[in-house]
């Protein structure tokens, strides 16, 4: 980048009206995430797609809190048996008929989950109590995530909250 448009830069930053309020990050739940930069843009659009749906803070929180214990947010993750993507999507559970590619794509899966969340009566139920973001990451875990030896693994899910949330 050539100076002009460096010094075009900072000029226009430290002009900036002072009374103009710059916009809120419509990530809020992202934002509460202790994570690199690379996993936040991943978080953002995990946020953003199933804010669409309309689900609350909590439910987003326990789904980001359960991608991150399945990828790590590493949409090209692969697991043992086939699982891929983001929310270790299984070819013989919600992944059911999608393409190894589908399973990777952040947008798809994220589409896939929710609708399992919105067709799931115990995380809706939650939904509408308005549970904490621990219920929710246990629930989410518990109903949508299904992993082998559920209960156990809700609970750490539920401990990773402390590690990688901001309070």
């Amino acid at each position: 980048m050539n100076k002009a448009l460096i010094w075009a830069a900072c000029l226009a930053i430290f002009s900036w009206p002072s009374d103009v309020a710059i916009p809120p990050s419509p990530y809020t739940v992202a934002s509460t995430f202790n994570l690199d930069l690379e996993k936040i843009v991943v978080a953002r659009q995990v946020e953003k797609r199933l804010r669409e749906y309309g689900f609350s803070d909590e439910l987003i929180a326990g789904a980001l809190v359960n991608a991150y214990a399945e990828s790590r947010f590493d949409a090209n993750a692969v697991g043992k048996a086939g699982e891929r993507g983001i929310f270790q999507l299984n070819p013989k559970g919600l992944g059911r008929g999608m393409t190894a590619d589908e399973m990777q794509d952040i947008t798809l899966s994220v589409n896939r989950i929710a609708r399992a969340v919105l067709k799931n009566n115990r995380v809706m139920e939650l939904e509408r109590v308005g549970g904490t973001v621990a219920q929710h990451t246990s629930m989410f875990c518990q109903e949508i995530e299904r992993p082998r030896h559920k209960e156990r693994k809700a609970r750490e899910r539920v401990k990773l909250i402390e590690k990688i949330m901001i309070d």
